[in-house]
């Protein structure tokens, strides 16, 4: 059966193995007992890029509330997009 930690573990086991295209970030809050997951772009200029062109290149964001009803399909559902996202790239990668 599978628990919500299994599932951020999974998580973070996508995020640790660096996919070639995306780059994910997953942070953890204790205060607020909640997961931020971010996805961009691989090679995203952090540094001279403005505000407005960093949102712009979000290719996802979500929180995932461990404290509140409902964290396992948040955390299956941020999940699915990353698995969707690396999917796509590696998709756009052969493409090209």
């Amino acid at each position: 059966m599978k628990t919500v930690q299994s599932v951020i573990n999974e998580i973070m086991f996508i995020a640790i193995s660096r996919p070639d295209a995306i780059d994910i970030t997953v942070e953890y809050c204790g205060v607020s007992d909640s997961l931020s997951v971010r996805v961009m772009p691989r090679g995203f200029d952090y540094i001279n890029n403005t505000q407005e062109s960093y949102a712009a290149a979000i290719l996802y964001r979500t929180s995932v509330w461990l404290n509140e009803p409902g964290p396992m399909q948040a955390a299956l559902d941020a999940k699915s997009k990353i698995l969707e996202l690396m999917a796509m790239s590696e998709s756009v990668e052969v493409a090209a």
